[in-house]
């Protein structure tokens, strides 16, 4: 990443640059030639890359070097994670671009999303590897798992702007990892990110309840929240009156378990809570979801195949 930014890479731009006799057009568009920022941002490869991520961006630039355009999106984007993740579209980026050049090989976008994802998990782990336990070590999952057969997993989750926009998403799946239905709502309310949290777990419970599910795994990527509706924990709070809501409607399920996995795990529902922005109202999905939606739901099933 760091040749990448400096400007380093051997793109075809730059071999032409340096003397050698290669053609300095992008080999896989076509249609511009090959700098290193046309490669990580410009070029409708990497373009589809970016909006296929987590990310979502259009990452169509004009007369800015990556350098520049990171330091732009380090201003901007404030999502956990969000440099970890560009770093591993760039790196796609210039892995698929070499696959196509040196043995003519091309990648499907999904497996690269799914890819990065997965990757990204194993990272995770590894920067906490170290720290001392609070309790007795459990298995830290990276990658979405599907429910016991028989019953449903509910993820959920929410997204707040600093405008006090909040987007909540929901997505039901079975235990093959087939989307039961999804759906997605905004407002405009100043909540923390762990009420808007319970706000989700709430709206996805009702939908799940209405849909017919009656044996739900929830999981939800707030661990605060989920410490609140295991009952490990309670405070004086708004979200704790919202917590004993969720919690007296999940005695109308014949199962019903909370549970905190990382973001990693819960891309599907991020996602969903990110276009729920842009809903103009409550708009529900059965037994499908958004095309934004959809890669990641694919990479989820391929993982836990």
């Amino acid at each position: 990443m760091w040749r990448a930014l400096k400007n380093g890479l051997p793109t075809m731009d730059v071999l032409a640059r340096r003397g050698l006799n290669v053609d300095f057009i992008c080999p896989r568009c076509g249609e511009a030639p090959e700098t290193v920022t046309h490669m990580a941002l410009q070029c409708k490869e990497a373009r589809l890359l970016w909006k296929l991520s987590p990310l979502r961006l259009d990452s169509q630039v004009a007369n800015c070097s990556l350098m520049e355009w990171g330091e732009e999106f380090g201003k901007k984007c404030k999502m956990k994670g969000a440099w970890e993740l560009a770093m591993m579209v760039v790196w796609q980026s210039w892995r698929a671009r070499n696959l196509w050049v040196f043995e003519r090989k091309t990648v499907d976008p999904v497996v690269q999303c799914a890819n990065m994802l997965g990757i990204l998990g194993e990272y995770e782990v590894a920067c906490t590897r170290d720290q001392p336990p609070s309790e007795p070590p459990t298995q830290v999952l990276t990658r979405w798992q599907p429910p016991l057969v028989g019953r449903a997993k509910l993820n959920i989750d929410a997204a707040v702007t600093a405008e006090g926009q909040v987007g909540l998403g929901m997505v039901v799946r079975d235990h093959v990892g087939d989307v039961l239905m999804s759906a997605g709502e905004s407002g405009c309310e100043n909540l923390t990110v762990k009420h808007a949290e319970a706000k989700a777990v709430m709206f996805g419970l009702r939908y799940a309840f209405d849909a017919g599910c009656r044996a739900l795994e929830v999981e939800t990527n707030c661990q605060a929240l989920a410490t609140l509706l295991q009952a490990k924990s309670r405070e004086i709070s708004a979200t704790q009156v919202l917590v004993n809501d969720i919690l007296n409607l999940a005695k109308q399920f014949t199962y019903c378990s909370f549970g905190f996995n990382r973001r990693s795990c819960n891309s599907v529902a991020h996602s969903m809570a990110q276009a729920a922005l842009h809903f103009e109202e409550t708009l529900v999905w059965m037994e499908d979801c958004p095309p934004v939606v959809t890669p990641l739901v694919l990479a989820d099933k391929i993982l836990c195949e």
